[in-house]
């Protein structure tokens, strides 16, 4: 009897250790599948963050870019440049060019606006540069003391100028134009993954 009875006490406490077994195997299967999830989770949250921070460098970059072309017109001055065998335009520029003289110096650092400097912006596809002179006139003695890159991923770009009667044209020279600069200029971006940039910048008042 007590053989028995030891025998129903032994298959009972075997039938236990099996259940809890299997309940051990149950909860890893769980737990695989929430580290699993989870792991998938923060690397498409981290790809997200990552795709956001690109997003976040180049928006800055062409906010930076489009500013400093901004600036450059509404500073823009009506002055030829003199080099060692003629004059050059005071205005000039094409579709995928321009050369102007703009005043110099930085109003959020108090910096008069009193100095003239030549400016050139060129598309190279895709980089889109300016190139700044020291001093008001193109000698060989006055080389660009300064080359920044603007943009580098530009597609296309589109520049285009509106003379006094309202009408846009492809090309711009003041000294064809009687020594007048445009009354705008229109500059159109095209940029990889992000689209199309278009702007309509006012002279003012075509200084003399």
């Amino acid at each position: 009897m007590n053989t028995m009875g030891n025998k129903l006490k032994l298959s009972r406490h075997s039938s236990s250790r099996g259940f809890t077994l299997l309940e051990l195997l149950v909860a890893l299967s769980i737990f695989s599948l929430i580290v699993t999830a989870g792991y998938t989770g923060l690397n498409s949250l981290n790809r997200a963050l990552q795709l956001q921070r690109e997003v976040s460098v180049q928006l800055a970059d062409i906010q930076w870019a489009v500013s400093r072309m901004e600036r450059d017109l509404i500073q823009v001055v009506n002055r030829s440049l003199r080099t060692e065998n003629t004059l050059l335009p005071a205005f000039s520029g094409d579709s995928r060019q321009i050369r102007l003289v703009t005043l110099s110096g930085n109003s959020l650092l108090q910096q008069p606006l009193s100095e003239e400097r030549p400016v050139h912006w060129q598309w190279q596809q895709p980089l889109l540069s300016r190139r700044a002179w020291p001093l008001p006139d193109r000698l060989s003695s006055n080389p660009p003391v300064a080359y920044s890159r603007l943009l580098d991923n530009v597609e296309q770009i589109d520049f285009r100028y509106r003379d006094d009667k309202g009408n846009w044209r492809s090309e711009w020279n003041s000294t064809q134009q009687g020594k007048q600069l445009p009354d705008a200029v229109q500059f159109r971006l095209q940029i990889t993954g992000f689209g199309e940039i278009r702007r309509v910048i006012e002279l003012p008042g075509r200084r003399t």
